[in-house]
């Protein structure tokens, strides 16, 4: 049986063109992890509600894991949803 209540939230990420020079998405990368580490971003960011993402989805392979490990239980719960409204 399934449980009715679902938590949703929205996937902050940063893409670029796929062939983005290494050097460059290092140099955006170390950008995105100083901000993240920041106490004002991360108070203003709170503020708003937002929770912040920690560890490796800081960094553009855990971002992509991360994704990759979740569009499959969306696909899941969308297939479900849409067995059950028939």
């Amino acid at each position: 049986m399934f449980s009715r209540e679902l938590e949703l939230s929205i996937w902050h990420g940063f893409y670029a063109p796929k062939g983005l020079a290494p050097d460059v998405q290092a140099r955006l990368n170390t950008a995105i992890r100083q901000a993240a580490a920041d106490p004002a971003f991360v108070a203003d960011q709170q503020a708003q509600g937002v929770v912040m993402v920690r560890g490796s989805r800081l960094t553009p392979e855990g971002h992509k894991a991360y994704i990759e490990e979740t569009i499959p239980l969306w696909q899941l719960i969308v297939s479900v949803s849409k067995a059950g409204a028939r």
